[in-house]
């Protein structure tokens, strides 16, 4: 049923032989996915395949208090076995995309209800390796790259409590509190110490910031 990219096929075997399920777009040209159909001896498209169904091929399904038109293929891929392709479309605005788990057991709204989260994954990533350090490590033991991701996300957890804290929108948002606050700490302690009548030679000492 399906032509697979043999890399990616190699990838979904490796997470599949450690217990993980993969839900992932297997259509993006860019990546070398897999992006053909086989059936009957024809070798066609994902895209020429869903632009020649007919709307009442597909079933339509709420998620979100979206709607949303799918049709389901269970199908075998080799190397990577049983997966089911999840051929979507948003009712709203037609627009389409082709989904495959390596999770047969799935419904088809689990599976785009999954697939959502995608967009928060993608971002929190982002987040993680442009503001909290997770691409410039520079660390080869497997150990040492452990610890390192370690502290990375405690950072990471620290900010989600003070955003849940203070009633704030996102991440990014606690960042710029979290330093606006050691500002504060940092004035605070100066004030205190120059309230004190503590010579400046000593404030910059005791702040570790002396010459």
């Amino acid at each position: 049923m399906m032509n697979a990219n043999r890399e990616y096929c190699k990838g979904v075997v490796s997470y599949s032989g450690i217990g993980f399920y993969i839900i992932d777009d297997p259509v993006l040209e860019k990546t070398g996915k897999p992006k053909y159909m086989e059936g009957f001896g024809w070798h066609y498209s994902h895209s020429a395949y869903a632009k020649n169904l007919r709307n009442a091929s597909f079933d339509e399904i709420l998620v979100g208090g979206a709607a949303y038109l799918v049709r389901r293929i269970d199908c075998w891929i080799s190397g990577a076995g049983n997966v089911v392709i999840l051929i979507s479309k948003r009712k709203k605005d037609g627009s389409r995309c082709f989904i495959l788990s390596t999770d047969t057991s799935l419904g088809n709204e689990d599976i785009i209800r999954y697939y959502g989260y995608r967009w928060d994954i993608e971002t929190g990533y982002l987040y993680c390796k442009d503001r909290l350090g997770l691409g410039h490590y520079q660390m080869r033991k497997m150990k040492a790259i452990e610890k390192y991701c370690a502290l990375m996300f405690s950072a990471f957890c620290y900010l989600e409590a003070l955003r849940l804290q203070n009633d704030q929108a996102s991440i990014g948002q606690s960042r710029r509190c979290f330093k606006l606050r050691r500002r504060r700490e940092f004035a605070d302690k100066v004030a205190s110490l120059a309230r004190r009548g503590m010579p400046l030679k000593k404030i910059y000492k005791e702040l570790n910031i002396a010459a």
